[in-house]
């Protein structure tokens, strides 16, 4: 009780009012998962109208200063060229300044699932909070806590194809419950293509775990239709990305027909340093 009293004692601790410059805001580094909002044009082009009305909160760092709360509006912020933002500034610690980015994750009006789960990872691994006082942090009970951070057992590709087809913690908490990770994926696209809701993918889990396993059945497998191929594009769309960066000239050519699509992917042999030297 005694770090949650603390915990609290920063979150109302006085701050300073200020307008800052944009590019002296800093964001700490947190893990390389994609945003999934899709809300953040709409957002730009209201502060492009009426300038930002919520100041951003912010900590002193050197000479900079470390944003905490406010990651949607800073983003668009800058999308509609703000030269300088109202800030609130703290002197909340690492631990306080933690509590502070979760809480507005939960209070968003659509929190999202992957980000409110990585904020607890946060506070219980990093930050050294137990349960208990995550919960009190965070007006959560125990068990969905608990149950929040256990969806992050399954890999980080899933969760943003669980998340960016609009299913949700319990979905990710259905899936948990199938051990073949090949299974895993396919009842994912099942569920993506058929829009299921939370009850309607828990049944259908339950369904697929009554089904006999080869292991049991022997000279017999399961047969699984993916009708969603989305996670498969987006694989090779982020392998792509990720050679292009690194410098390699690849690229991949796509092409619709009715009834399939074709990919053709060339991948030069010669690493970019070798070409020049070969040159």
């Amino acid at each position: 009780m005694n770090a949650f009293k603390k915990i609290f004692r920063g979150l109302f601790r006085r701050r300073r009012l200020k307008s800052i410059p944009i590019n002296s805001i800093t964001v700490p580094e947190t893990p390389d998962v994609p945003s999934g909002d899709s809300g953040l044009d709409a957002l730009a082009a209201s502060i492009s109208r009426n300038g930002l009305l919520s100041p951003l909160i912010v900590r002193k760092n050197g000479r900079v200063y470390e944003l905490i709360c406010g990651r949607r509006r800073f983003r668009a912020a800058k999308m509609c060229g703000l030269k300088r933002v109202p800030c609130s500034i703290t002197g909340a610690d690492d631990g306080e300044c933690a509590v502070m980015r979760l809480s507005e994750d939960l209070h968003r009006r659509t929190p999202d699932f992957l980000e409110v789960a990585l904020g607890l990872q946060e506070l219980v691994s990093q930050r050294g909070f137990s349960i208990e006082e995550a919960a009190l942090c965070t007006g959560l009970t125990q068990a969905q806590v608990t149950g929040k951070l256990r969806t992050l057992l399954l890999p980080l590709h899933m969760l943003l194809a669980i998340r960016d087809s609009g299913l949700t913690e319990r979905h990710a908490l259905a899936l948990l419950r199938i051990s073949s990770q090949e299974i895993r994926e396919a009842a994912l696209c099942e569920m993506a293509y058929n829009d299921m809701g939370p009850e309607a993918a828990e049944k259908y889990v339950d369904k697929l775990l009554r089904i006999r396993t080869p292991q049991e059945v022997p000279g017999q497998r399961p047969l699984y239709i993916v009708k969603d191929v989305r996670m498969f594009l987006n694989s090779i769309s982020h392998g792509m990305d990720m050679m292009q960066g690194g410098g390699i000239d690849a690229e991949c050519i796509r092409e619709d027909s009715d009834n399939c699509i074709k990919l053709t992917i060339r991948i030069p042999q010669t690493a970019p340093k070798e070409r020049q030297k070969a040159g």
